[in-house]
């Protein structure tokens, strides 16, 4: 088996690989998302992208609108288009523009915010008023233990009860479940006063009730309750905060990657949005002015963790570094696996041999997938 595995490998070596450009890596990407700026009102603790206000870095409307006009010349069937950070409001009227803007073309527009802008009755109303009238289809209140230190309960109860009356499709508050939490589905049901679903039933299986209203446009409001990940601040966060991801550990290729479209506020182009990107980190692909075809290292990344995903590339490392394979952390889902993978690589600076070695395995993989794929022919006659 050895021997065979050598021979594929230098067969493969010798074979002429076309690059895939970015248009043909993002075709499947149904989402673009904005990551407008680091700068947040809040310092939290879980925060992955370890947000905060010293932050100045901020997307202009400019560069976005840029963006979702080359993104629309290249065919690509995005659909919708988020807003998150940091916090996005703190944009000001280029965020109203460029939602209208987004909504002109036909794209369904959401934002991620923690509220800290919804201080009072009237003004949270005359803002949430603002965002309808923009073309704003979905708001995601961000709100748990960790945000609760910064930003009161009160401003969420205002832009939930207000955003209602305002239509928006979707309205949504975004919890993390750990091992001490108090800001919980049953808290939020409390504070607002209503029998409110949840995204995930207890056994971890997605509402089917709510994703069928979803999925057919009907009005919803639900709480997404999510775990929380050692990414980010998290990862100074105490051990027993974690629970174990639902989905446990998977050797496949990453669900997300090059479905969503991320820039960042450094005006870079992101694979996902699961950790934070930059210059450096294996799920940066380089400016968003896509002018040019990716780098061969970029697109190798790229192309291992749509297929093999991030769990593979740790076990990669493994092989290639054994030393370094008891000092990687307990991991609990794809996004730790990702990020643990890109500050291992940067700490040995070994992207080269790295990516030498995932380029390896892939056309190892693609090979076997073809010849397996002859045998069932054969098989079957045709």
């Amino acid at each position: 088996m050895a021997v065979l595995w050598s021979i594929l490998l230098i067969w493969l070596k010798r074979a002429n690989v076309r690059p895939v450009d970015v248009v043909n890596i993002f075709s499947k990407a149904r989402t673009l998302t904005y990551i407008t700026t680091y700068s947040c009102g809040a310092r939290c603790a879980h925060c992955l992208m370890d947000c905060s206000p010293e932050h100045s870095e901020m997307l202009s409307f400019d560069q976005m609108s840029t963006v979702l006009h080359r993104l629309i010349k290249m065919d690509l069937p995005i659909q919708t288009v988020v807003f998150t950070g940091g916090e996005c409001t703190r944009l000001g009227d280029d965020l109203l523009d460029m939602i209208s803007y987004a909504n002109s073309r036909g794209l369904t527009t959401r934002i991620v915010t923690n509220a800290e802008w919804a201080t009072g009755k009237d003004k949270t109303f005359c803002y949430l008023q603002a965002l309808r009238e923009a073309g704003l289809d979905e708001i995601n209140i961000s709100f748990d233990d960790y945000h609760a230190d910064w930003v009161p309960i009160s401003n969420i109860k205002r832009v939930w009860t207000q955003a209602a009356e305002l239509s928006f499709a979707t309205i949504a508050i975004a919890t993390c479940e750990h091992g001490s939490a108090t800001v919980t589905p049953d808290y939020l049901r409390y504070e607002l006063g209503e029998v409110i679903p949840t995204y995930y039933e207890p056994n971890g299986d997605i509402n089917s009730d709510l994703q069928d209203s979803i999925e057919k446009g009907k009005q919803c409001r639900f709480i997404s309750n999510n775990n929380l990940y050692r990414l980010g601040r998290a990862r100074n966060l105490r051990k027993d905060e974690f629970r174990q991801h639902r989905c446990g550990m998977v050797y496949e290729g990453c669900r997300d990657c090059c479905r969503d479209i991320v820039i960042t506020p450094e005006f870079r182009v992101a694979l996902c949005c699961g950790m934070r990107p930059g210059a450096g980190s294996i799920i940066d692909i380089g400016s968003a002015e896509f002018e040019s075809e990716m780098s061969d290292s970029e697109e190798i990344f790229c192309r291992y963790l749509s297929e093999l995903g991030p769990y593979s590339l740790l076990s990669l490392l493994g092989r290639v570094f054994p030393h370094e394979t008891g000092k990687l952390e307990s991991i609990n889902s794809p996004c730790e696996a990702c990020e643990s993978a890109s500050r291992l690589i940067e700490k040995l600076d070994c992207a080269v041999e790295i990516c030498q070695a995932m380029q390896e395995q892939l056309d190892a993989e693609h090979c076997l997938d073809s010849i397996l794929g002859g045998v069932k022919t054969d098989a079957r006659g045709e």
